[in-house]
């Protein structure tokens, strides 16, 4: 697999895990929509 292919999956992976944790601990209310989270991560 291509380097930048890794690197996207690796910080997909890491805010993933973060914005569960967020819903799960209630500082955020829902979870977000896939187009939400590509611009979050800037893709």
């Amino acid at each position: 697999m291509s380097d930048r292919y890794e690197e996207i999956t690796q910080k997909y992976l890491q805010f993933l895990d973060l914005h569960i944790s967020d819903v799960v601990s209630g500082k955020s209310q829902e979870f977000m929509e896939l187009n939400k989270i590509a611009s979050e991560l800037f893709l």
